[in-house]
Order: C-alpha cells, then sequence, then structure tokens
C-alpha cells in the first residue's frame, strides 16, 4: 500500500480505524458517503483514499449515475498518477459493475478483459476471482453459459490459489446457481452441498442461509418436497445467528418460499401461516415488491381454503402495495378473477378478465405500430393513384375530342365561310388541353414528392417504433423478453432499409435491386448479431433482381429471421465459421438460400416448429406464394422458391 510520507503514524492510525469500521459489518450495515468523505479528507495523498472512492462509486452506481461516473473519474486519475497495475485493475473492474448495472454489456465484458490482464500483471489471486466471477455473471445473465461456466471454474480455482474460504465458498454457490438457471437440476447439488459445508466451517451463517436456500429450490423443482421443507427450516436455524434487520429481513424470505412451497403442495393452512410470518417481517424492513409478495401468498392461501372474500381482500392489497411493479399487478389481476370466478358477480370477472387481458395488450401494441404505418401509407399511395388515374382518363376523353374536332376542321375547309370561327375554337380548345396537360404534370410533380415524403416518413416512424423498442429493452431483465424486444427491434429495421432506399431513388417506381438490399440487410446483422466476435467468412451469390415493395417486405423479413437464427445457433460458442446467402433466377421461379456450417438439426428451425419466428417464417413463405425448405443434416439449409 502506498503511504505519503508527509503522514504522521497517528493519522495513519486512525485512517486504517476508521477504514476498518467502514468494511466490518459487510452485507449486514452499510457505511455512509460522508464516512468515505471523511477518509478522503484525512489522507490527501494516501492510498486509502483510491479504496474510499472505490466504495463510493459502489454505493452510487445504481442511486445516482453522474455522482458515480464523477468518482469513477476521479479514481481513474488516481490509478493513472499511482501507476501499478492493482490500481489500473480496480478502476477497469469498477467500470465493469458500472456496465453490468446499466445493462451495457459488451463494455462490461470489454472491461472485465482489462481488469483480468492487469490483475495478472499485478499477480492478486483474490483480485482475479473477484473479476472472473463477474464476468460468469455477465456471460450468465445474456445466455452464454458456457463461457460462464468457464470464468466461474477460473474464479473458484483463483479462490483456492488464495486460500480465501470465503471466496471459494462464493464461487461454488455461484456454480451451482449457474447450473440450476440452465436446468441441470442434480448437477448442481453437489457445488451446493459443498458451500453449505465450507460456510458451516468458516462460520457464515448468512452465507450459508443463501447456499441452503438454493439447495431447497432445486429440491423442490424435483419435487423433493420433504428435503426441501427440511433445508428452508435448517436455513431458519442459520438465520437466528443473524443479528437485527439482516436477520428479520432474511427470516421474511424464507417464511415467503415455504409459503409458497406449501401453496404448492395445496396445504393452505400451513401457507396461510408461513406467508404472514413473512409479511410481519416485510412490514419491518422489506420495501413494497417484498410486502406485496408475502401478501399474494396470503391470498393463494386463501383460495386454496375456498376463503374466497379473504382471498379477495388480499389480492387488492398486494395491489394496493404492488401498483409500481407489473407483474404484481399482472399476477393480482388474475387472482382477482380467479376469485370472481367462484364468488361471482359475472359482470366483476368480466371486468377483471378485460383487465388483464388490457395487460398484456399493452406488450403487443407496439407490434401493431408496424402493421398501422405500413397500413396508412398504401392508403395515401391508393388515394393518390385514383387521382392519378381520373386525370389520366379526362386526358384521353380530350385527345378523343380532339381528333374528332380536327375531323370537322378538315369538312370545314370545305366551308370557307366557317373557316375563322372553326380555328378560333380549335385555338380555344388547345389551350385548355395545354392548361389540362400542365395540371398533370404538376399533380405527377406533386405526386412523386408525396410519394417520397411518404417513404421518408415512414421510414423515420419504423426508426421511432426501433428506438423505442431499444428503449424499453433497457429496463427488461428478463432474457427472453430482452430477445424478442431485440428480435422485433431487427425486424422493424429491415422494413425500413426498404422505405429508406425507396425514398433515395430519383424516380417513384416501387420496384427495389434485391442485392442492394440483401447486401445492407446482411451487413447489418453480421454487424449486430456477432457479439462474440466470431471470424465469420460470408459466401454471397446475389443476382441484381429488381422486386416491387410487396414481395420485398416479406423477403426480407424472412431472410432476416433465418439469418438470426443462424448467428444466434449455428456460431454459438465458435470462433470460426460460414455463413452462405443466394438470391438468384431458377428457371421461371426465384430462390432464396441461406445456409451455415452450425451443428445442423438439433438447433435448427424445425426443432421448435411452434416458435414465433419459425411461424413468421412460414407466413411469409406462404405470402410469397413459395416452397419451403429447410435441412437440417449438414449444417442448416433453408431454401425458399417462389414465382419471379
Amino acid at each position: 500500500m502506498y503511504i505519503s510520507p508527509t503522514n504522521t503514524p497517528m493519522r495513519t492510525f486512525l485512517t486504517l480505524l476508521l477504514l476498518s469500521l467502514l468494511c466490518t459489518s459487510g452485507r449486514a450495515q452499510k457505511t455512509s458517503p460522508e464516512s468515505h468523505r471523511a477518509v478522503i479528507k484525512a489522507n490527501e495523498r494516501d492510498s486509502l483514499v483510491f479504496e474510499a472512492y472505490v466504495q463510493l462509486v459502489g454505493e452510487n452506481v445504481r442511486k445516482d449515475s453522474s455522482l458515480a461516473l464523477a468518482y469513477l473519474d476521479t479514481l481513474g486519475t488516481l490509478a493513472a498518477a499511482n501507476g501499478q497495475p492493482y490500481y489500473r485493475g480496480k478502476v477497469a473492474y469498477m467500470r465493469a459493475q458500472k456496465s453490468r448495472t446499466w445493462q451495457q454489456w459488451d463494455a462490461a465484458l470489454a472491461a472485465t478483459e482489462q481488469a483480468r490482464e492487469y490483475f495478472l500483471e499485478a499477480g492478486n489471486p483474490i483480485q482475479l476471482h473477484e473479476v472472473d466471477y463477474l464476468a460468469g455473471q455477465i456471460n450468465l445473465r445474456t445466455g452464454h453459459n458456457d463461457r460462464a461456466f468457464r470464468f466461474y471454474q477460473q474464479s473458484l480455482e483463483y479462490a483456492r490459489q488464495a486460500k480465501n474460504r470465503l471466496a471459494e465458498g462464493t464461487a461454488l454457490n455461484a456454480i451451482g446457481t449457474a447450473h440450476r438457471r440452465v436446468g441441470n437440476l442434480e448437477e448442481s447439488i453437489p457445488y451446493y452441498e459443498e458451500a453449505i459445508a465450507l460456510y458451516s466451517e468458516i462460520d457464515r451463517p448468512y452465507e450459508g442461509v443463501v447456499a441452503l436456500t438454493n439447495l431447497a429450490i432445486v429440491k423442490k423443482s424435483q419435487q423433493k418436497i420433504e428435503e426441501a421443507k427440511a433445508l428452508y427450516f435448517h436455513s431458519l436455524e442459520l438465520t437466528a445467528k443473524l443479528k437485527g434487520d439482516q436477520r428479520i429481513s432474511q427470516e421474511g424470505y424464507t417464511y415467503a418460499n415455504l409459503a409458497q412451497l406449501f401453496n404448492g403442495i395445496e396445504d393452505g393452512q400451513q401457507a396461510m401461516k408461513y406467508g404472514r410470518m413473512s409479511y410481519d417481517r416485510f412490514t419491518q424492513v422489506g420495501g413494497p415488491r417484498e410486502q406485496a409478495a408475502a401478501q399474494l401468498q396470503i391470498a393463494t392461501a386463501h383460495g386454496r381454503l375456498e376463503q374466497y372474500e379473504e382471498a379477495l381482500r388480499a389480492y387488492r392489497k398486494a395491489r394496493e402495495i404492488g401498483s409500481a411493479f407489473p407483474g404484481i399487478v399482472r399476477v393480482t389481476t388474475n387472482g382477482i378473477a380467479t376469485v370472481y370466478r367462484h364468488i361471482g358477480p359475472l359482470d366483476s370477472t368480466v371486468y377483471y378478465l378485460d383487465l388483464l387481458a388490457e395487460q398484456k395488450e399493452e406488450a403487443a401494441e407496439k407490434n401493431r405500430t408496424e402493421a398501422i404505418v405500413e397500413m396508412e401509407a398504401r392508403y395515401q399511395n391508393e388515394q393518390k393513384q385514383a387521382e392519378i388515374d381520373r386525370l389520366a382518363l379526362e386526358d384521353e376523353l380530350n385527345q378523343a375530342q380532339i381528333s374528332q374536332q380536327r375531323w370537322f376542321l378538315a369538312g370545314g375547309l370545305l366551308l370557307l365561310g366557317l373557316l375563322g370561327s372553326f380555328i378560333y375554337s380549335l385555338v380555344t380548345q388547345r389551350r385548355r388541353i395545354q392548361a389540362q396537360n400542365t395540371t398533370i404534370n404538376i399533380t405527377l410533380q406533386e405526386k412523386e414528392t408525396l410519394l417520397k415524403e411518404i417513404h421518408h416518413r415512414v421510414k423515420n416512424n419504423l426508426q421511432v417504433v426501433s428506438s423505442l423498442l431499444s428503449l424499453q429493452g433497457e429496463f427488461i431483465d428478463d432474457p427472453a423478453a430482452l430477445d424478442a424486444i431485440k428480435m422485433g427491434q431487427q425486424r422493424v429495421r429491415s422494413m425500413a432499409i426498404i422505405h429508406q432506399r425507396l425514398y433515395l431513388r430519383d424516380e417513384t417506381s416501387t420496384a427495389i435491386s434485391a442485392r442492394e438490399y440483401l447486401d445492407q440487410l446482411v451487413k447489418e446483422l453480421l454487424g449486430t448479431l456477432n457479439v462474440s466476435g466470431a471470424a465469420l467468412r460470408l459466401e454471397k451469390n446475389i443476382e441484381d433482381i429488381d422486386l416491387d415493395i410487396d414481395r420485398l417486405i416479406p423477403l426480407g423479413l424472412l431472410a432476416n429471421e433465418v439469418i438470426t437464427n443462424a448467428m444466434k445457433y449455428a456460431f454459438t460458442g465458435r470462433e470460426t465459421g460460414t455463413l452462405t446467402v443466394s438470391f438468384r433466377r431458377v428457371g421461371p421461379n426465384l430462390e432464396l438460400l441461406v445456409a451455415d456450417d452450425g451443428p445442423g438439426h438439433a438447433a435448427s428451425l424445425t426443432q421448435h416448429p411452434e416458435s414465433f419466428g419459425n411461424l413468421l417464417i412460414q407466413t411469409f413463405a406462404e405470402q410469397l406464394d413459395g416452397n419451403l425448405e429447410m435441412n437440417g443434416t449438414d449444417g442448416t439449409v433453408v431454401r425458399l422458391v417462389f414465382p419471379g
């Protein structure tokens, strides 16, 4: 540790004492920003200032982003001035923590790589344990399960190398949880059991309770109810060793888990008992989410006991407490509707079922915006086309009148007496025709301008939808929901490319070069989806074929789904791979072919025939009157042939 030569021994001792008081309680207590600032003020050039800023960054990442960034900048300045790899690595580690908290996954992973390099240079195994543990969390959150397991295993090895038993238990518990979340229930058990034994040896009751609860969840998922109950009761025994709010809070979570377990086996009396005990604890130390969750267990228990009036009151109370949490609002709405099915009246049941449907409809509303924009553009095009057709008919009638008048003129030449009046009539008619032709030309120019403006607005509206989806994704924690949001965003982008190309064309034709469109679509998909940075070889054979917008939109959306599927399943965990995209004429037909050299049938579209993506592919193929073939024998090959 670097100590300023200007500090006296007594000053250093007092500083060490103050910092130790800030850190002794761990999870049980939280230190105040004022305490850290006191350390900073007392040690202007001491390395303890650095550690105090580390604490300030960690405490402000969630509650004040601007303040956290300011502290992080100061931390970077201190590390640069010191120059030692440990301090540089610590700054990178805190940047990774910040990016993880704000769900900036690529930035978080890049920062963990940088921190690992510095900690390797410093030869600090406990810091390497922490950075690999964080990398495992990020990869598990982003769906890269293989990499998550690898980092968690490295974290365990570094903890053992540092002979830090607490860190070793943390890594064991993390590996068990990773197995549980991917469905490897049986594989998770040995890691949890080893972590529980280790925490017992070093007398860490809080961490022991967490590991026992995780193991109980596994047993409950395996329908080993008695074993799960025994584990929950064992965790309560350990909880009794905790103190203050930490003990009360942990009791609340354990009682809530017991209430859920007994509700699951339809033991309403026991579920009621533990649900009330959980609610009692959370009214002391918990927030509205925890209190609402406990009330939900109480409401469910009343329903199991056919105490519908009490269930109704509990559901409404949970709804009132948890009104800020959409998930709780949906569950309580569904619960109230279920109660009304039993007690009536019918109109109340219908009301809450309709309310539940409205809440679900909000999630689907963004998807309908895309269709509305397209329909509006089509309507405006049809209106303008009808006006053009009317003017063209008038012009055709005028031309017929001119032809007829010419015959009259030939006859009039025979009548010298009527020559003057006939010429005057002809000149007047020609002027009227010229005026109408001018009107037609102006209308055609307005139509071209309007069509370009329509495509421009449609492209902008689609971009707004894409931005809204991106913003919504930043507030979603569920990986499946986040993945669906990103897929929707890419589908919107695939249509926006078409309208952008129509807007940039000089002529008003609705035909677009499939080669230009597919080239841009493939390039954007590879740039967006190749997050692992794999070295992919792209083989393209795209002929220059013009397609109108009515056929290019379903073709582009189908290609978007197939290429996205290939990027998600064919190249996961691989450093290289080959993606083939072909679009060409085959006799009177057109053929789109997308192929990869991935694992083939096991990860192909045919594995999930009922999935939303597969349904979209089938629908777009039908819109094109095409024949769709999928082959997963050697890699995955999707071939669409439709009339040209």
